[in-house]
C-alpha cells in the first residue's frame, strides 16, 4: 500500500470507473491524465490545495481512504475521514504512546533525528560537506526531555535556513517546507508528533 501525494495546485483528481485519475496541466496548457489504481492506495495527501472531485473523495472515503490536507509549504490544514477507519488498532496504539511520557519523547526524537538527518544529506549533496548539522542527530538522542528536544529543533530551525539559502540561492523569507520523515506510518501520528515538536 502506498500514499497518493498530490503537489501540483492545479492537478485534479477524480474517478473513473473503479480507478482514480490525476490529470495535470502540461505546460503547453494540455492536460496529462493518468490512472491510479485505488486498491493501492492507503491514504491520500493533498498539497498545496490540488482539486478533488465529489467522485472521487466519496470513493476514497468508501474504500476507507483518508485524505488529508497540507498548505503548499506543508502545514497540516485537516482531513477526511472514513467513516469507519480500517486502522482503528493503529489508531489505539498511537492514543497509548500519546499518554506514555517515555514513548512519546521516543518518537519525538525519532521526528527531529529524522529531520535533522535528511536535512544534513540534503545539504552535503549540494556540496556544503561542513555543514552547522554535522554530528547533530547524535544530540537529539541524548536529550531527557520534550523541551530539551524542541531546543535542538529550535537550533535546527535557526541554522539549517541559512544554510539552505546559500545552498539553493534563496531569497526572502523561507516559510517553512515539506519533509519526509522516516517512520511515519499515519498522518494523525504525524501531526501529534509534530504538536509536541512545537513544529505545528
Amino acid at each position: 500500500m502506498s500514499t497518493l501525494y498530490l503537489t501540483q495546485p492545479d492537478a485534479v483528481l477524480s474517478k473513473k470507473h473503479e480507478a482514480f485519475h490525476i490529470a495535470l496541466k502540461q505546460e503547453d496548457g494540455s492536460w496529462k491524465k493518468q490512472p491510479i489504481p485505488a486498491q493501492t492506495l492507503e491514504d491520500i495527501v493533498l498539497l498545496g490545495y490540488p482539486s478533488i472531485t465529489g467522485e472521487a473523495l466519496g470513493y476514497a472515503l468508501e474504500l476507507g481512504l483518508p485524505v488529508h490536507y497540507l498548505t503548499q509549504f506543508g502545514k497540516y490544514v485537516g482531513s477526511a475521514l472514513p467513516g469507519e477507519s480500517r486502522n482503528g488498532q493503529l489508531r489505539l496504539a498511537q492514543f497509548r504512546a500519546h499518554e506514555d511520557p517515555n514513548q512519546r519523547l521516543d518518537i519525538v526524537k525519532t521526528l527531529v533525528k529524522g529531520k535533522v538527518h535528511n536535512q544534513y544529506n540534503l545539504l552535503y549533496r549540494r556540496g556544503q560537506t561542513d555543514n552547522p548539522l554535522k554530528g547533530r542527530e547524535k544530540l537529539v538522542l541524548r536529550q531527557q526531555s520534550l523541551e530539551e528536544v524542541r531546543g535542538v529543533e529550535a537550533w535546527r530551525r535557526g541554522n539549517i535556513l541559512p544554510a539552505g539559502r546559500r545552498c539553493w540561492g534563496m531569497a526572502g523569507r523561507l516559510r517553512g517546507g515539506f519533509v519526509v520523515l522516516p517512520q511515519i506510518r499515519s498522518m494523525h501520528c504525524l501531526v501529534l508528533a509534530m504538536d509536541y515538536c512545537g513544529l505545528r
